[in-house]
């Protein structure tokens, strides 16, 4: 079978909504579907909005490596954005699922 590099995506389900600040909002996801793949610190997580301006957002993991449990990420408001942030901030309560990729790149300061 040829290997074309692409993987199914990952069903997470909102475990956790934890408001850290007046504009920011912290989400633990966990796996419902697929595997939780290894990751380090400051990989980021391509979500799957379905939103028709922003249909991928990319959020900074923000839990430890050690942590089998799921992904967490922190996210700030933007009103002024693409509508990303503020999907999530309404419509991501515990329960709610989403489709993802597998945990990326890192990112480098001073990059990008």
């Amino acid at each position: 079978m040829l290997d074309t590099g692409q993987t199914a995506p990952l069903t997470l389900e909102v475990a956790e909504r934890v408001r850290e600040s007046r504009n920011v909002v912290s989400f633990r996801f966990k796996v419902v579907e697929g595997d939780l793949a290894p990751f380090t610190a400051g990989q980021y997580l391509p979500i799957r909005l379905g939103l028709p301006e922003r249909p991928i957002s990319t959020y900074t993991i923000s839990s430890d490596p050690r942590d089998r449990s799921g992904y967490r990420i922190s996210v700030k408001l933007e009103p002024e954005g693409k509508g990303g942030s503020r999907h999530l901030h309404e419509a991501a309560e515990v329960g709610a699922r989403f489709l993802a990729e597998r945990a990326a790149r890192q990112v480098r300061p001073g990059r990008g």
